[in-house]
């Protein structure tokens, strides 16, 4: 099955030691049936295949004068893009505002500025959504345990 091979490379792409990893579900339903994801996990990585409008919608905010690394592998942006490119294929780019329930998100790491710049596009774009964000500090929490 391609859907469960795509979720077993996902989750070993974040075995990586400097990469980020989120658990994200939802349930929204849309003019043509519903959206559903009871979880799964992303990770960071700069995604494929989110050309066009998708892409367009939920770009990241370029880089700050103190930090030169392009934000566009983040976890954050790869859950929005997995949403918003199913919710476009069902709704239409212009009638977002039909899509109608709740996106849960947990990062491992504290949200960067771009994440949450993201995130608040992810919201314009998705008036009627209940968008949720738990995060915590996965580095802070190994360096308290070795300590």
């Amino acid at each position: 099955c391609d859907v469960g091979q795509e979720r077993w490379q996902s989750n070993m792409a974040c075995d990586e030691a400097e990469s980020s990893a989120a658990f994200a579900s939802w349930h929204v339903q849309v003019p043509i049936g519903v959206l559903h994801e009871p979880g799964r996990v992303f990770c960071g990585g700069i995604p494929a295949g989110f050309e066009g409008v998708v892409q367009r919608m939920l770009q990241p905010q370029a880089p700050c004068l103190v930090r030169q690394r392009p934000r566009d592998d983040g976890c954050e942006q790869r859950i929005m893009l997995h949403f918003a490119r199913a919710a476009i294929e069902r709704c239409g780019s212009d009638r977002l505002d039909l899509c109608v329930g709740f996106v849960r998100l947990y990062l491992t790491h504290w949200p960067s500025l771009s994440g949450l710049a993201l995130l608040a596009k992810f919201v314009r774009h998705f008036p009627a959504l209940r968008v949720e964000l738990h995060y915590d500090d996965a580095l802070e929490a190994s360096r308290s345990s070795e300590g």
